[in-house]
C-alpha cells in the first residue's frame, strides 16, 4: 500500500468573505462554489490539495488548533498582503536554513508559515530579518 498523501484541507470563518480576500491577497485563486444544500464556499488547488474555506457554522473548529504552510515569492510582499487584509505577523519573518519563515494569523486566527524558500527568484535579503527559529 502507498503512503497517504494530503488531499483536501478545510478553514471554518466567521467572516468568510473577509477570509476570502485575505488567501485571495496572498496569490491563491479562490472559486466561490456550492454544493447542493450546502454552504456557499471557496475553493482552490494547491498542487495536490484542495484548501475549502467555509463558514463557521456549527462545525467552528477552535482557531490556532491547524498550522498548514504556503511558499511564497516575496516574503516582503506576502507580509505587506497579510497586514493589509485582516490577518496579522504572529512572529516576524527569520532566516532559516529553508529560507524566510513567518508565521501569521489569516482573519479566522488560523496560523500560516509562509516561507520564501532559499531557491526564489527574490534573492535579496528581507529587511529586518532575524535568523533563528519559529516557535509555534
Amino acid at each position: 500500500m502507498n503512503s497517504p498523501t494530503l488531499s483536501l484541507v478545510v478553514l471554518r470563518f466567521a467572516d468568510l468573505d473577509l477570509a476570502g480576500r485575505f488567501y485571495a491577497a496572498l496569490g491563491l485563486r479562490l472559486t466561490k462554489e456550492k454544493h447542493g444544500s450546502g454552504p456557499d464556499h471557496y475553493s482552490c488547488q494547491l498542487g495536490s490539495v484542495v484548501l475549502e474555506l467555509y463558514p463557521a457554522g456549527k462545525l467552528a473548529a477552535v482557531p490556532g488548533t491547524a498550522i498548514f504552510g504556503l511558499s511564497v515569492s516575496s516574503m516582503e510582499l506576502a507580509i505587506r498582503a497579510v497586514e493589509g487584509n485582516g490577518g496579522s505577523v504572529v512572529q516576524p519573518p527569520i532566516s532559516s536554513e529553508r529560507g524566510i519563515r513567518s508565521v501569521v494569523s489569516d482573519p479566522g486566527g488560523h496560523k500560516l508559515e509562509l516561507v520564501e524558500p532559499n531557491n526564489s527568484l527574490n534573492t535579496a535579503p528581507l529587511r529586518g530579518a532575524r535568523t533563528g527559529r519559529l516557535d509555534w
